[in-house]
């Protein structure tokens, strides 16, 4: 594996990527301000994040990986929860259009970026089209 990573740096900054993604979004997930029953978390501005700076592969897997250590029961999201339970609960509508919006952001702000000079308004529709795609 060491001799991989040696040859294809590539393939180590996705992994610091990967892993730095899924731990903002763990840190995102606890911080909170309660409500019931779906506390309002910092996991937007995580999605967003990761959205805008990474490939739309790479946010699809991050987000992926965050989703699967919760479905295996890891305490990954709000509250120190995790579990398929909390997953189909009400919150389980939200964690999917998160999985979604993700990749969609990182995907427009591609193809945006690539075709329009003026970036700083780009930026505001690329985020108010992801932000329309969480909720």
């Amino acid at each position: 594996m060491n001799a991989l990573l040696v040859r294809c740096p590539f393939l180590a900054s996705s992994w610091v990527k990967l892993i730095g993604g899924v731990g903002l979004l763990f840190l995102g997930s606890q911080i909170a301000i309660p409500a019931n029953p779906v506390p309002i978390t910092f996991q937007t501005f995580s999605v967003i994040f990761i959205g805008l700076s990474y490939r739309p592969g790479l946010a699809l897997q991050t987000l992926a990986s965050w989703l699967g250590l919760a479905a295996l029961g890891a305490p990954v999201l709000a509250n120190y929860s995790g579990g398929i339970q909390v997953m189909l609960g009400p919150t389980g509508g939200y964690l999917a259009g998160m999985l979604c919006a993700s990749p969609l952001l990182a995907l427009f702000q591609g193809n945006i970026s690539q075709n329009v000079k003026i970036k700083s308004s780009t930026h505001c529709v690329t985020l108010f089209l992801g932000v329309i795609r969480l909720f």
